[in-house]
């Protein structure tokens, strides 16, 4: 099992973590100040961004990773990539979005570029046509089925525009917009979108997410810890419930497959509980089921597939897993320090984890190899 790691001024690292206790570095790749690194689908290539641009490596061999491409910027430094699915194109956040053509991966051709400024939160209509980008003056909306020509349409959402999520039937985006608490957007028309609804959460709103029946917004404000707001009519959207205990910052949140629990993080510093279950079976009253402490200020949670374990972007304490097959009982089962974690996926069968760091960029973690550790567990 590899990592490929950036690391600042380090560049692109490669190191052998099948034994987690001793990592062995068996490549190395140098190009500046690296921030951001995504791989190909057949894993033979890396693309990694930072204060020169775009760099495509080939890691065929890991052990030699090899230059084969490079998109120059023009010193203005690159901050994240991601890729087409089909990995014909690949869109940098470079004072907004640039489109590359890497169908020919040693030569990146710019397709086109829209300028919006550092963008916070990019989501894809279900049909993979349109994107919706947040960033601070409100929402866009491009349409990149044929992205040497976008179709542009913008929304100022009054506030600066954290994150974004789309309702099941594409017809409405509700916006986390910071101190503007939420804005819900008709996009039944993406090129006019209409602001249909709003609610002010009194603090700063920073990412939302829908009950299963699209019924119930439930938002993360740094402030205001978790505010529950009924969105069935979505031109009156009302608050129903709070969970804001004291000391307790929410920043990450995400639900139980039959909606009855909301798994919640805290990133407040303060040590009271990290990690919380709550039973949100009746919305207008969360009751918290338990808590465990990690010592640190856990940001992005999600589960496994089975929602057995959560798993944690939990800053300097990095990856770690908690068993939550007892909900009442959560107990820490692994942990991989990254060095400074924020952010976590799972690849869709579920064996490895894609963490971005503060400090090492991504890290691909093998879950398969974690060695179960027993840990006290709290339900404070």
């Amino acid at each position: 099992m590899k990592a490929f790691v950036t690391n600042g001024n380090n560049g692109l690292r490669i190191f052998d973590i099948t034994n987690q206790r001793n990592l062995t570095e068996i490549g190395y790749f140098g190009d500046g100040e690296l921030y951001g690194v995504t791989l190909s689908s057949d894993n033979t290539k890396a693309f990694i961004v930072g204060f020169n641009g775009l760099t495509i490596v080939d890691i065929t061999d890991p052990t030699t990773p090899t230059k084969i491409g490079h998109y120059d910027t023009g010193g203005s430094g690159v901050y994240a990539v991601t890729l087409s699915s089909d990995g014909t194109k690949a869109f940098i956040a470079n004072h907004g979005l640039v489109v590359l053509d890497v169908t020919n991966p040693t030569n990146p051709i710019r397709i086109d570029n829209y300028n919006i400024g550092p963008t916070e939160d990019i989501a894809l209509s279900n049909n993979g046509t349109k994107a919706f980008v947040t960033h601070q003056d409100g929402l866009a909306i491009l349409d990149i089925t044929n992205p040497t020509n976008f179709s542009i349409a913008h929304y100022n959402t009054n506030g600066s525009a954290m994150n974004v999520t789309i309702s099941s039937d594409g017809t409405k985006a509700f916006v986390a917009d910071d101190r503007n608490g939420l804005v819900i957007l008709d996009i039944t028309n993406p090129s006019h979108p209409i602001k249909i609804g709003h609610y002010d959460t009194d603090g700063n709103a920073k990412e939302v997410i829908l009950s299963h029946n699209g019924k119930i917004a439930f938002i993360v404000d740094s402030t205001n810890g978790l505010v529950i707001v009924d969105i069935s009519n979505p031109k009156t959207p009302i608050k129903i419930g709070n969970y804001n205990p004291t000391r307790f910052t929410v920043r990450g949140i995400t639900l139980s497959h039959d909606g009855t629990k909301a798994f919640v993080t805290d990133n407040s510093s303060s040590l009271a509980a990290s990690f919380v279950v709550l039973d949100i079976t009746t919305p207008i009253n969360p009751i918290k089921i338990s808590s465990y402490n990690t010592n640190s200020a856990a940001f992005e949670i999600t589960l496994s597939g089975d929602e057995t374990k959560a798993f944690l972007a939990d800053h300097i304490k990095g990856l770690v897993i908690i068993d939550i097959t007892n909900p009442t009982k959560p107990t820490k089962v692994g942990y991989y320090n990254t060095g400074d974690a924020h952010k976590i996926t799972l690849s869709n069968d579920g064996t490895k984890a894609f963490v971005a760091d503060g400090d090492y960029g991504l890290t691909i973690i093998d879950l398969e190899l974690f060695t179960p550790i027993s840990s006290n567990s709290s339900t404070k």
